[in-house]
């Protein structure tokens, strides 16, 4: 029990920035998506060529434009190259409405892979990334420990599938912490195996290979089991209802670390309390020098 909350208490910060910055990474593929179009309305005449290409200047005076990729799909935008003073940008252009669409890498998408790259690697590389694989294996440990924990007996073991009716007591937010792990144990377990095999991929890889089969076949059932983890991992199944389900389950770690700190700090002071009153009651208990100078007296 001891060993579970300290490792909790001192993984506890860790766990609730990789919680949250995964959840947001789910959604990685979505922000591109949205903040990039990869269509527009075929309304009117595309123009192509010479044609846009002088359009193309005309719309973007004081640059210069070095390249113009049209595509191959009529609803494709243009992506065009421009370059001032050294300095190059890529755009998104409509060659129906010969309007400018936007940049082809919005700034906003610069803090959606920084915050991918802080899940990741902590923003340090591959030392980063090993120390995440450190933290994965202790998180890892932590979800067994907590599995272990959880049991209550036979006769009560189901009280632990349910939270009840939320109320202002320890005994509540225990129970929400034991059920939220219950549930989230399978998801938990996957993140955390997956983790480390992000960061330490050759000892799974040798672990696949050993249950034999030809190392090119993709479908080895070693091999879908390891590829189904990472899709789990991800949240890649299900669209975009799918990957929002996984952006909240994602949070539930967090939600394990600040009802597990409550608990501990209701613990803490709970103690702190009882020493006082042990002490105040140690205080007013006549001790035996004062019995006897009373017996003089």
């Amino acid at each position: 029990m001891r060993i579970h909350s300290w490792t909790g208490l001192g993984l506890g910060l860790y766990v609730a920035l990789l919680s949250i910055t995964g959840s947001a990474s789910v959604l990685r593929p979505q922000f591109h998506l949205w903040m990039v179009p990869r269509s527009v309305p075929m309304v009117g005449t595309r123009l192509k060529g010479d044609e846009l290409t002088e359009v193309l200047r005309r719309n973007y005076q004081g640059y210069e434009v070095t390249s113009v990729f049209e595509g191959r799909r009529p609803d494709s935008p243009v992506r065009v190259t421009l370059e001032r003073d050294g300095a190059k940008t890529e755009r998104q252009f409509d060659p129906y409405s010969l309007r400018d669409i936007g940049l082809m890498y919005p700034r906003v998408l610069d803090g959606v892979e920084w915050v991918v790259d802080l899940h990741d690697n902590l923003l340090g590389g591959e030392r980063g990334r090993a120390v995440n694989g450190v933290g994965a294996t202790l998180f890892f440990l932590l979800a067994l420990s907590g599995a272990l924990l959880w049991w209550p007996g036979k006769s009560r073991w189901a009280e632990n599938l349910i939270t009840g009716w939320p109320e202002k007591t320890r005994r509540f937010i225990h129970r929400v912490h034991v059920a939220f792990g219950f549930w989230a144990f399978p998801m938990v377990f996957v993140w955390g195996l997956t983790a480390i095999y992000f960061a330490f991929p050759d000892p799974f890889i040798w672990l696949v290979d050993s249950f034999g089969g030809d190392a090119s076949d993709p479908s080895r059932p070693a091999d879908v089991a390891l590829r189904t983890m990472v899709y789990w991992h991800f949240g890649r199944f299900g669209g975009l209802t799918g990957r929002l389900i996984w952006v909240l389950i994602g949070l539930i770690p967090a939600v394990l670390f600040v009802t597990g700190f409550i608990m501990w700090r209701m613990r803490s002071v709970r103690r702190q309390r009882a020493a006082a009153l042990q002490a105040r009651a140690g205080a007013k208990a006549p001790t035996f020098a004062t019995v006897e100078r009373k017996a003089e007296v």
